[in-house]
């Protein structure tokens, strides 16, 4: 059984916006990107796989984070009522933490 999840409002536009920026580049690349991140989301959410802390800290609440395969992004997210709620799609080179003020809207 997976769990369910929901993203934060400003991920999905995170996500929209990376994907056409790769599709800019490269038709396609955005359908590329897509697939990957939807496939390191279906990791998330198996209940049989752990992934790591974000950037390894511990801290309350606890945030996780998921590389996308081929692509220089975390998917940072949380355990919440046993589903995922997902804060960022964030880019590598972002500032770390730039998401952090999204909690307060959960």
């Amino acid at each position: 059984m997976t769990r369910t999840w929901r993203e934060h409002p400003a991920a999905v536009e995170e996500l929209r916006a990376s994907a056409l920026w790769y599709d800019d580049r490269r038709a396609g690349l955005g359908d590329d990107f897509m697939d990957a991140v939807g496939a390191a989301i279906a990791s998330i959410l198996d209940p049989t796989i752990t992934w790591g802390r974000y950037l390894g800290r511990e801290s309350s609440p606890q945030y996780y984070s998921r590389s996308v395969p081929g692509f220089p992004y975390d998917i940072v997210y949380l355990q919440i009522d046993g589903g995922i709620f997902i804060l960022a799609y964030a880019q590598e080179r972002m500032r770390p933490g730039y998401w952090s003020d999204r909690l307060k809207d959960i």
